[in-house]
């Protein structure tokens, strides 16, 4: 069921149901005003008859028997049949003399007996065939102190009109509520249709995002609603997804391509081997070791490949306080015969104590190195800055342009592309560093140099 069809079927109901909940109080409320007022009309009319021949009573010091016929049948109307009871609760006379009276209701004993312990009035509703009618208690008192209550009027009258009324009123009310019930379905029907376009588009863009199109994004308007943000975190989710995605995809391809020149190199020279091509000793030797050093570069790409991996798993870090300084000098150290007439030179600044992985930073800080020095000329100078939780290297090598700049610590990237090295050392910096919770940046100018600034979180002393 569509999710527009489900908001109209709760609405429907809740409306139905609060339709249905006051529909029936307004009746039983109207219901009840409307006896209460046609009983207290029966008591004005009728009370001051009784009281008339209650004055005789008293007058003319007779028992209740001897007037209660009369007062039976004054109190009769073709509308209305009396009973008048004695203190004991008995009946005394009856009003109904032709066929056409109306029969007097059935006699309550409880309503009597209230009657007859002080209430000045009690009425309940006798159900007949073909309607209902009230039926009235009210006690007979005599104006003599010593008698006082000597009996009870019974009259019972049918509620043709306000049934009549009632009647009206549910069918205004079935109207009322069939309107209400019409309105409240367009609606609700308009209004989730409004909440329901936006999840159809949603629905449509994941379906369209699970057969492979990672460009689509979903076409709603990023507002501040909760439609608006999820539009937003959604699109924002798909972006990251696609760049993963590419990036998975650039990855697997560069290196396939890293490892393929490698391996082309050893099937080459094993099948010259094979065929005993290759005659001379000295250049069997030759192609040995020409084997060997392939497959150390095979070695290096797949360490490299391996460190990544477990970067991007988030592999725990052995986290201890150390000088950064010490690691920086240590690295120097290791470069030194590679740096050849290169000059490489340490600052030392304060505060560069830092809680890291010491082994983590310095392959970090060497891959920095390793980096400028492949950029820099022979005579050149880099210059490594530590301090504040900084390491900065500084070289005065040939510099990046700015368009390549913002790349250069993407996998496999190289520049220029034929240069040496596979494209992964600063992309194992960067990974090392925000494992860390620090930061790798760069800044160049062509044909001045480069600066690359690793930043991790300093211990304050």
């Amino acid at each position: 069921m569509r999710f527009r069809w489900k908001i109209a079927i709760v609405v429907l109901a809740t409306v139905g149901l609060l339709d249905l909940v006051l529909s029936v109080a307004y009746e039983r409320n109207l219901d009840q005003f409307l006896l209460d007022h046609s009983a207290q009309t029966l008591r004005e009319h009728f009370s001051p008859t009784a009281d008339v021949y209650m004055n005789r009573l008293a007058r003319m010091r007779l028992p209740l028997p001897a007037l209660g016929r009369d007062l039976a049948l004054d109190l009769t109307r073709h509308d209305v049949a009396a009973l008048v009871l004695d203190a004991d609760g008995r009946v005394v006379a009856s009003g109904k003399i032709l066929p056409e009276d109306l029969d007097p209701a059935p006699v309550r004993d409880d309503a009597v007996r209230r009657i007859l312990s002080g209430d000045s009035l009690a009425t309940y509703v006798h159900r007949v065939e073909g309607g209902r009618e009230l039926v009235m208690y009210i006690p007979l008192r005599s104006l003599s102190p010593a008698s006082g209550l000597v009996g009870v009027i019974q009259l019972s009258t049918p509620l043709t009109d306000v049934d009549r009324s009632l009647g009206r009123l549910r069918l205004i009310l079935i109207g009322a509520a069939m309107a209400t019930l019409l309105a409240s379905g367009v609606l609700a029907l308009l209004f989730g249709g409004y909440l329901a376009v936006p999840l159809e588009k949603l629905e449509a863009t994941c379906c369209a995002i699970a057969r492979g199109e990672l460009h689509r994004r979903s076409e709603l308007p990023h507002g501040r609603d909760e439609v608006g943000r999820l539009a937003t975190s959604f699109d924002e989710m798909v972006h990251k997804l696609e760049a993963a995605f590419t990036a998975q995809q650039r990855f697997v391809t560069d290196a396939a391509h890293q490892l393929k020149t490698p391996l082309t190199v050893l099937s080459g020279h094993l099948e010259l081997l094979e065929r005993m091509v290759i005659a001379d000793p000295a250049k069997v030797l030759t192609s040995y070791a020409t084997m060997r050093e392939q497959v150390s570069r095979l070695d290096h790409v797949l360490r490299r490949l391996i460190t990544l991996s477990a970067l991007d798993a988030g592999a725990p870090l052995q986290r201890e306080e150390v000088n950064l300084g010490d690691i920086a000098a240590r690295v120097l150290d290791d470069f030194r015969v590679l740096a050849g007439a290169r000059q490489l030179q340490l600052v030392r600044g304060d505060n560069a104590t830092a809680d890291v992985d010491p082994n983590q930073i310095r392959e970090a800080l060497g891959n920095l190195v390793d980096n400028a020095i492949r950029h820099t000329a022979p005579t050149g100078t880099i210059t490594i800055e530590v301090g504040g939780g900084r390491i900065t290297v500084r070289d005065d090598g040939v510099g990046i342009a700015p368009e390549r700049l913002p790349r250069i610590f993407d996998r496999f990237y190289r520049y220029p592309p034929t240069g040496d090295g596979f494209g992964l050392g600063l992309a194992i910096a960067r990974g090392i560093v925000e494992s860390h919770g620090g930061r790798l940046s760069a800044e160049s100018i062509p044909g001045h140099g480069t600066s690359l600034t690793l930043t991790v979180p300093a211990v304050r002393l």
